[in-house]
Parts: C-alpha cells; sequence; structure tokens
C-alpha cells in the first residue's frame, strides 16, 4: 500500500516556521564588552603603578608632590592588592595631610585600620565621620561584628538594606 501525500493548494508543500529566541547577548558582545573591561583595568593598572612608582620616588628623595584625592586613594589601592595595608595607609595619611577634611580618605583610613587590627582607631575615626555613606555603614557594621555585637552590625545592615531598595 502506498501513501499518497496531500497537495495542498499551490503545489508545494509549506514548512512549518520555527520560532526561536535569539540570545539578547551574543557571545561575540560579551566578548567586545570583556575585552573593553580588560583594556580599561589595564589603563587603570598603569595608571596606578605609574602613580605608585611616582609616589615612592617622592619618598626616597623625601620630596613633596601633590597628589589629588583620587590619586592617594589609588596609591593605596596599589599596595592594598599586594597586601601591604600598613603602605596603604601610610600613603592615605599623606593624603589626608594634603586634603584633610577629604571624607573618602578617612574612610579608606578606616578600612586600613581595621585590616592591621586597630579596631578601636578605626572606631574613633569611623564615628567622628558625618557620612553615612555605604562603605562607612559597612564598615561601622564591621567593627560591630568583630566587637563582638551582631544585634548593632544586623540592625545597621537592615537599615542600609531598607535605603537601598528605596532608591532602587
Amino acid at each position: 500500500k502506498k501513501k499518497k501525500k496531500k497537495k495542498k493548494k499551490g503545489g508545494k508543500k509549506k514548512k512549518k516556521k520555527k520560532f526561536y529566541l535569539k540570545p539578547i547577548v551574543t557571545s561575540c558582545c560579551l566578548s567586545k564588552r570583556y575585552t573593553a573591561v580588560r583594556s580599561l583595568y589595564k589603563m587603570s593598572e598603569k595608571k596606578g603603578s605609574g602613580l605608585l612608582a611616582r609616589y615612592e620616588q617622592m619618598l626616597k628623595e623625601k620630596g613633596n608632590y601633590y597628589f589629588d584625592a583620587d590619586e592617594w586613594e589609588e596609591i593605596a589601592y596599589q599596595y592594598e592588592l599586594t597586601d601591604r595595608y600598613k603602605d596603604a595607609l601610610d600613603a592615605i595619611n599623606h593624603g589626608l595631610s594634603i586634603h584633610p577634611g577629604n571624607i573618602s580618605l578617612n574612610i579608606k583610613k578606616a578600612r586600613y585600620l581595621l585590616d592591621i587590627d586597630a579596631i578601636e582607631d578605626a572606631e574613633k575615626l569611623i564615628y567622628s565621620l558625618p557620612n553615612d555613606s555605604v562603605d562607612a555603614i559597612l564598615i561601622r557594621a564591621e567593627i560591630h561584628f568583630i566587637q563582638n555585637r551582631p544585634q548593632k552590625a544586623d540592625h545597621l545592615l537592615r537599615n542600609l538594606l531598607d535605603l537601598s531598595l528605596i532608591h532602587i
């Protein structure tokens, strides 16, 4: 028995169209974005290492070079990358001698004080700042955890989470 194929009007059998979702982000886009991010990181790394070399040259010559507050943070960050927290703290202290009221440098100083286990100094500093930035709140919470006050740390973190949900 032979089965007869039914032909539709028009002669040829129509193929069903397959519908599928195209990926929103293709691997090509990801590759380009990855390359862009990597090149930005390399540029930042070069800039940071150049700043660090300039800073270390200043220390060697016992001179005074001018760096803006962001550059002081970058210099400290370069030391942080190699776990040289004492050197990072020294760089931040140099920065604060030039930019004494800079909140960002003071927050970094509190972070590095925690890293070298100067918890009381970090606590005094972070609570003396008039800033409730995310970084300052996180440092305060960390201090509470270290000092075995998890309820206070939890309270700070929950308030931070509530604030971040409001701004979303």
